[in-house]
């Protein structure tokens, strides 16, 4: 569109009305109001523009997980540098078949954690592990780092167009998402949400004069136009690429996002049970279990989980000899581990149904003992 009336480029496609009407429509498929939604390039855009804005001291501690995807821990790794914090990465419980995980374990090790450093300015977490697929109880940590008056910034890059996720009610203070993931949007678009344009960060970060810089923006002088306006607007934008991912939420709110969720959810079940099953000696790392269960199933069918050689030779021939596209993650059990656990991604989407996990499953099986 902006290619095609490059002459009326601000005034029909680029003013803030017309981008208003995006975000009104997106705004409540995520339980939030428009002025707190920023349509932004992706996930990494959202935290960088969080994490590298705030008004970090010398002496201010940040809790994050051993499980992090670099989107967030690289600007974590600059603040660090930049203004002497300090970074704590809390160790995630990690199922591996071995032992049960519950909810309750991950909320302790963030109160564990919370209790036992001072001066905690941010709380980061992945709302699902992209290492392993663990859903974290996201408005449970959250509302403990309320009770401490700690802001909070999730990584929600692997839920939106996932779950049905309703911002307000999980009271987290911003979350950044995908567009072009499980949304099904197109490339380099994404979802920040700011919680009631910062109002919050100012009550808990009250010490400090103007708690969040807007760094990516060029309207970061016009405070008049408020935090949504100021975020949003970069400059040149690509606001076809913006309405395309408006036009898939539009769809997935038709669909129902809650219907959505239990599919993905029936798929993910059935390929981790069929797999447990069919290869009860592999190492299973997504858990199995209400509430800690997403569309991403982690294991490995080899023996020796530090060989990623072979699991990547295992993953090729799967794709080039059956068809089936999966990918190879990478990560510490424990924290302290000397050697990286290597393990395959599965992701079961709502264009997906019983019939592709049954081939993926039987395809893995006729791989392992051929291999």
């Amino acid at each position: 569109l902006v290619a095609k009336y490059p002459w009326d480029m601000k005034n029909k496609f680029g003013s803030w009305p017309y981008v208003a009407e995006m975000v009104a429509d997106v705004a409540p498929g995520f339980g939030a109001n428009p002025d707190e939604i920023i349509l932004s390039r992706n996930t990494t855009d959202g935290l960088c523009s969080i994490i590298n804005g705030l008004h970090f001291e010398p002496g201010d501690v940040i809790l994050t997980t051993h499980h992090e995807h670099i989107a967030a821990t690289s600007p974590l790794n600059v603040v660090k540098h930049r203004f002497g914090v300090e970074v704590v990465e809390i160790q995630l419980p990690v199922f591996t078949g071995i032992e049960e995980v519950t909810q309750q374990d991950y909320i302790e090790a963030f109160r564990e954690a919370i209790e036992a450093h001072q001066n905690v300015r941010l709380i980061v977490f992945s709302h699902i592990t992209y290492k392993t697929g663990t859903a974290l109880p996201a408005k449970e940590i959250c509302s403990l780092a309320k009770q401490h008056q700690i802001p909070t910034l999730v990584d929600g890059a692997h839920t939106v167009g996932m779950f049905d996720l309703d911002f307000h009610d999980m009271d987290c203070d911003f979350y950044a998402g995908s567009g072009h993931k499980w949304q099904c949007g197109p490339g380099a678009t994404g979802i920040l949400y700011v919680r009631d344009n910062g109002n919050r960060l100012n009550e808990y970060w009250s010490d400090r004069d103007n708690p969040l810089w807007l760094i990516n923006s060029s309207l970061s002088h016009a405070d008049h136009l408020g935090k949504q306006l100021q975020m949003q607007y970069i400059g040149n934008d690509n606001y076809p690429a913006k309405q395309a991912l408006v036009e898939s939420c539009k769809m997935w709110d038709e669909i129902g996002r809650d219907r959505i969720e239990a599919r993905i959810l029936e798929l993910s079940l059935q390929c981790k049970t069929q797999l447990s099953y069919a290869l009860p000696d592999a190492k299973m790392y997504s858990p199995n279990v209400e509430g800690l269960m997403s569309g991403l199933t982690t294991f490995n069918p080899l023996s020796d989980v530090t060989d990623k050689e072979r699991l990547t030779l295992f993953r090729d021939r799967l794709r080039e000899e059956y068809g089936y596209i999966v990918r190879t993650t990478s990560f510490k059990v424990h924290k302290d581990d000397a050697h990286q656990t290597h393990a395959l991604r599965i992701s079961t989407h709502l264009f997906h149904d019983e019939r592709d996990v049954d081939g993926l499953v039987e395809a893995i099986v006729d791989l392992y003992y051929s291999f």
